[in-house]
């Protein structure tokens, strides 16, 4: 039988970016705070997705800049790569970051909590025998991977997302199926380890919800990684003999159901709890943030949201911003792109291209495949964009912020941008789309 724990002020169910930034901020704002998590610090983001994904890609750019070191003078060995070994290094910086993020909640007050949680009405839920009483609570549980009608994930053969992250070694050959973000960026990652890849997309590209553009080239970009990639495919058995491992990665879903929603009455579907403009449930004092709503599944939009539900528990009305969100898939180059996709342009809208080819960093780089595409309306506003290069997730916020500000093009001119600097391609783009680039030829640029 559970016992109540003294009155709280918030309780946060869910430790990843959503439930940890809400956390920070209730306990910023003197309330006191308590922070629920039934696994690790972290969640998804930080245990089994972007951030051991991304060490596990920036192995793989580290040998590719050791096989280039030669074009720099410089005298090195051929670089080979383990993938057990980068597993391991992988698992110790997790474990540093789960470690960092603990203290730094503690840090600000927060009491961590460890245990699966439930309601037992709106003004009390229980974890590991416990029972804690508040006047609000953020729910912020996540979401998991997705499975597919009639495919069982047996977690040995058939693996989802955070399966395949806790292999020891890498399988002879994977089948991954789905072409998101998730499914492209381990089959980039896959083939780089040795591994025989073939990836296969119901819909007529990867990327359904991209620019056009940016699919192509994601698609060009897994073919010279040695991918082998089939779109449209419905039908899945005929695929999947003879591969060591399968692969879903076809999407996620919120995490609700160990929370007994049933006690409280908050308002929720298969696609995750109903929520307002403010991150309300229909139920007064309690939010939701992040994946568990079903409107992004990202991390950063997470962490945005938790912290303005926090906010607003704390007594203010601040809308969620879900506007321009731009993104990115770890390719080799990578692909990011924020806003209008060339596909829905209207007419009048212009459209420019810089091709890295004509980029001096990028020829000093060594790293000449890829582009900037911008769109503008008729007036120069600037509406969105795509860039595939060097750093384009960093570089994507530029264009984010010009498309959220609804900057023209005039109020950006060539001393805004470094040089030589692979952020200036931004700027020749949006020359391009007036004809006016003069570091471009006579004629018009190659298209991607």
């Amino acid at each position: 039988m559970g016992t109540t724990n003294t009155q709280l002020d918030v309780v946060i169910i869910g430790g990843g970016p959503a439930g940890y930034s809400a956390a920070i901020r209730c306990a910023q704002r003197g309330a006191k705070t308590a922070l629920i998590e039934g696994a690790a610090l972290g969640g998804t983001c930080l245990n089994c997705g972007c951030i051991p994904t991304k060490f596990l890609w920036e192995t793989l750019h580290l040998k590719k800049m050791i096989l280039k070191s030669a074009n720099y003078g410089l005298s090195a060995s051929a670089a080979s790569v383990d993938f057990a070994s980068a597993k391991n290094k992988k698992d110790k910086v997790v474990l540093q970051l789960i470690k960092g993020l603990r203290s730094l909640c503690e840090s600000h007050g927060v009491n961590i909590i460890e245990g699966n949680a439930g309601f037992v009405n709106k003004n009390t839920i229980e974890a590991a025998g416990v029972k804690y009483s508040a006047s609000k609570f953020i729910i912020a549980t996540g979401s998991r991977p997705r499975s597919i009608s009639g495919i069982v994930i047996d977690h040995k053969t058939i693996l989802d997302s955070t399966d395949i992250l806790a292999l020891e070694t890498a399988p002879e050959s994977l089948l991954i199926i789905g072409g998101g973000a998730i499914g492209i960026e381990m089959a980039v990652i896959m083939a780089g380890f040795g591994c025989s890849v073939k990836l296969i997309e119901k819909e007529n590209q990867l990327l359904p919800n991209a620019d056009c553009a940016e699919a192509d080239e994601c698609k060009k970009i897994l073919g010279r990684a040695g991918v082998e990639v089939l779109l449209g495919i419905s039908l899945i058995e005929e695929h999947k003999a003879g591969f060591e491992k399968i692969l879903i990665a076809t999407g996620r879903q919120p995490n609700v159901d160990t929370l007994n929603l049933s006690a409280t009455g908050i308002a929720h579907t298969d696609k995750g709890i109903t929520v307002n403009e403010y991150l309300q449930t229909n139920v007064p004092g309690i939010y939701a943030a992040g994946d568990v709503t079903g409107k992004n599944y990202l991390a950063y939009t997470a962490q945005s949201e938790g912290i303005t539900a926090a906010e607003n528990a704390m007594g203010a009305k601040k809308s969620a911003e879900r506007g321009f969100v731009p993104w990115a898939v770890f390719t080799d180059p990578p692909i990011a792109s924020v806003g209008m996709r060339t596909q829905d342009m209207q007419p009048g809208m212009k459209e420019g291209l810089f091709p890295l080819a004509a980029s001096s960093k990028a020829f000093i780089d060594g790293e000449r495949t890829g582009w900037v595409k911008v769109i503008t309306s008729s007036e120069g506003t600037i509406l969105g964009g795509t860039i595939v290069g060097p750093n384009a997730p960093e570089l994507i916020t530029i264009l984010s912020l010009a498309v959220e500000k609804k900057l023209n093009m005039r109020d950006l001119s060539r001393n805004h941008f470094f040089h030589p600097s692979i952020s200036e391609s931004i700027f020749c783009a949006l020359q391009d789309s007036q004809k006016l680039c003069i570091e471009l030829p006579g004629k018009k640029g190659p298209q991607p």
